[in-house]
């Protein structure tokens, strides 16, 4: 009998350490062998020998890591509670994007594109409590010509290449001054 569970030990302590020692696995993306840290909860391009990477780099070869580039959830950001408040920090963000661009920091930008969107995302159901019906199709066309512009300078950004801010400049800032302009209740 004491064979017998000590045999059952020593199998249970040598399927933990295959387990922890093992090649690749079938563990969930983000997750890490004991004692190693993530690159973040959700990202698939850990590199640890064994780990399967999505980014079409062999073993070994590290991931590119942007430490700017973090993501966030709309439980990660004060939302605007209305209309005059969804503008003003609309317009905060967007010049932020700005400042970080011509300051030769684009990637610092990266958190404010990401709030930028989730916000803009959210700008028609922000506007019909406090915007009359009327003007709902001006928010929802200017929400998506801003964001549209702002994911042009985002992919350049995660792509490693210079965002070009003067291309989108105008779009940018008309679509601002049009939202500033809806009148609210």
């Amino acid at each position: 009998m004491m064979t017998k569970r000590f045999s059952m030990l020593i199998a249970l302590c040598v399927a933990t350490v295959v387990g922890l020692l093992g090649g690749c696995s079938s563990k969930p993306a983000g997750t890490a062998p004991a004692g190693k840290p993530t690159t973040g909860a959700t990202s698939p391009k850990v590199d640890y020998a064994g780990d399967k990477h999505d980014d079409g780099k062999a073993h070994g070869q590290a991931a590119a890591h942007d430490p700017d580039d973090v993501p966030i959830t709309e439980k990660d950001i004060e939302m605007p509670k209305d209309y005059a408040a969804l503008v003003a920090q609309v317009e905060k963000l967007a010049n932020d994007i700005r400042d970080k661009i011509a300051a030769g920091t684009p990637t610092k930008a990266h958190r404010s594109l990401d709030e930028l969107d989730i916000i803009l995302k959210k700008a028609a159901e922000i506007a019909s409590r406090s915007v009359a019906k009327e003007h709902w199709k001006e928010v929802n066309v200017q929400s998506k010509e801003l964001a549209a512009a702002h994911n042009e300078l985002h992919e350049k950004i995660d792509e490693k290449q210079n965002p070009d801010y003067a291309a989108v400049a105008e779009r940018i800032q008309k679509a601002v001054e049009s939202l500033k302009a809806v009148p609210t209740n």
